[in-house]
């Protein structure tokens, strides 16, 4: 979530990005970080890039379908649909979420309304969600929403990951200890982690999830 970037702070997020070269980027809030010709760089570089609403998405596999479900005040969800059959053997689906940052919401309630509008909004089975979602991680909250699925940060990280604040200016040891992990990785059952870490971008207030997943294998009788 670069937080509707400027156009300096799009271009270096946009940069910072397509030097990581990934699979695939989802994007909370993008704002400028596709801007000012920016988009086409991506597509130079072998990306299709999807612009919708409050997300973005940047994909090495064709991206087949896009959907926003709702964008309101209690937050913000779309899916998406990759044809990355010949690295999955099958479609990937992400949801990408994006909750309010207002701490005077309780997160309770939040969870309540996001699990009631998604099951509204029909929403099919899902491999990934991804986003900001202004909850701790492993808060029942996140269960609430997603009782099935798994915290990537559990499952492959390593050590202290909070995603916000940045706090460029503290030394690192002490800054890592003032940092929330709020922006979440979760996997499905059918997808497993191999590593997850967190990367800072050089700008903005969050720190940028990265995550190796795989198909999982099905249990063997």
């Amino acid at each position: 979530n670069p937080g509707w970037p400027s156009s300096l702070g799009g271009a270096r997020g946009s940069q910072f990005q397509l030097e990581r070269d990934a699979d695939i980027v989802d994007v909370s809030n993008p704002y400028k970080l596709f801007a000012d010709q920016r988009s086409a760089r991506w597509r130079a570089a072998g990306y299709d890039v999807v612009l919708l609403g409050a997300f973005a998405i940047a994909s090495r596999w064709p991206v087949v379908e896009a959907r926003t479900l709702f964008d309101g005040e209690l937050g913000a969800a779309a899916t998406f649909r990759i044809d990355a059959t010949a690295r999955f053997g099958a479609p990937l689906r992400i949801l990408a979420v994006d909750l309010p940052s207002d701490p005077m919401l309780p997160r309770s309630a939040i969870a309540a309304s996001m699990r009631s509008r998604l099951a509204e909004a029909g929403l099919a089975d899902v491999d990934l969600v991804v986003g900001d979602f202004n909850i701790t991680r492993g808060s029942a909250s996140i269960r609430t929403m997603f009782p099935a699925f798994r915290d990537a940060k559990r499952e492959a990280g390593d050590g202290l990951a909070g995603t916000f604040p940045r706090w460029g200016a503290l030394p690192a040891p002490l800054a890592r200890l003032l940092r929330w992990h709020i922006d979440q990785t979760l996997l499905a059952p059918s997808i497993e982690a191999s590593s997850y870490r967190v990367l800072d971008a050089g700008s903005r207030e969050h720190f940028v999830q990265e995550v190796w997943i795989d198909r999982r294998e099905p249990d063997s009788d």
